[in-house]
């Protein structure tokens, strides 16, 4: 019978997990994110307005990914796909 207590209250008390959502394009320097993206911050900024509307959820319900994140992982995946 303990032991389903114990197991329980393990169960329904989850750590929760917090995810680092600082933007890149906010605090590096032009040099690291070229080296890190292979394209200058202007660039990813140009491109993210044109797709932008594209990639928008139409609800944030769901804790959707934001534009400017999809945009930077698929830059970082691409360069190191070389």
């Amino acid at each position: 019978m303990a032991l389903i207590a114990i197991l329980t209250t393990r169960a329904l008390r989850r750590e929760c997990v917090y995810f680092d959502r600082s933007n890149p394009l906010d605090f590096m320097t032009e040099k690291q994110f070229l080296a890190r993206y292979r394209f200058p911050k202007q660039a990813v900024l140009d491109l993210l307005n044109e797709i932008e509307p594209h990639l928008q959820r139409p609800i944030s319900r769901n804790h959707a990914i934001p534009p400017v994140f999809q945009v930077l992982t698929a830059l970082r995946f691409y360069a190191s796909a070389e």
